[in-house]
């Protein structure tokens, strides 16, 4: 005999209408592109059946110089859709949301998002701020947050293999996110749901994984890790 599975209905507010006569505005950050994927291929599957269908707009926040997830079929959709704008966004660059003209705003759009809860946050505070009011944005969190400790100092961190550094500070983030900060391209899947994806040799230096890590003392998660001292990296 099998395992024993409870499911229950959907249930919730994340749930997006597939008729609507005001514009839907998604923002996706990494991996939280997942279930917009899924509401684009019922929008497909409703178009090939002959039915009226609301104008999207997706901004996707993906990390600069890797891979974007579903992207090949992201783009196919709203090709085949007709009624789909998508924006793919870098990092701090998603704040901007230029894909929201004044045509879009005038029609009271609903939002919904997906991403990390501190992308959700600052992503709801920039659409309140554009008009779009609170009761009408709608989100769904899918990772931890990391908390980086503000009593850790700058630290000097060297890429081996690329033959190149870059100053790690706390408000930078994490190893990864500070590389990507500077412009430096480090093994990464996570926004793909590769997870470990990013580890890498630890040749010199100390780092603290600021989430459960049982790997080996010499290799990091550079997703989740912070210097300690200065380090050195090879992939």
């Amino acid at each position: 005999m099998g395992s024993h599975v409870h499911l229950t209905q959907p249930s919730g507010v994340f749930t997006i209408p597939t008729h609507s006569n005001r514009p839907l505005v998604f923002v996706a950050g990494g991996i939280g592109i997942t279930p917009f994927l899924g509401y684009l291929q019922t929008l497909k599957q409703l178009r090939d059946a002959g039915q009226t269908l609301p104008a999207v707009v997706l901004v996707f926040s993906v990390r600069r110089g890797s891979s974007h997830p579903f992207q090949a079929e992201l783009n196919a959709l709203a090709g085949a859709i007709g009624t789909i704008t998508i924006e793919y966004v870098f990092g701090r660059e998603s704040k901007c949301f230029d894909s929201l003209s004044s045509n879009v705003m005038d029609k009271n759009p609903l939002a919904y998002l997906c991403g990390s809860p501190g992308f959700l946050a600052a992503t709801r505070e920039t659409l309140c701020l554009k008009g779009i009011p609170n009761f009408d944005i709608f989100e769904e969190t899918f990772s931890p947050e990391i908390d980086i400790p503000k009593t850790l100092i700058s630290q000097k961190v060297c890429v081996a293999d690329a033959g190149t550094s870059f100053d790690w500070s706390p408000a930078m983030g994490t190893l990864l996110d500070a590389a990507d900060q500077a412009g430096v391209v480090l093994p990464s899947g996570c926004r793909v749901g590769q997870c470990e994806s990013c580890v890498m040799n630890l040749v010199e230096g100390k780092v603290a994984h600021l989430a459960p890590w049982d790997g080996p003392s010499d290799r990091c998660l550079t997703c989740m890790s912070v210097p300690l001292t200065p380090v050195v990296l090879r992939k």
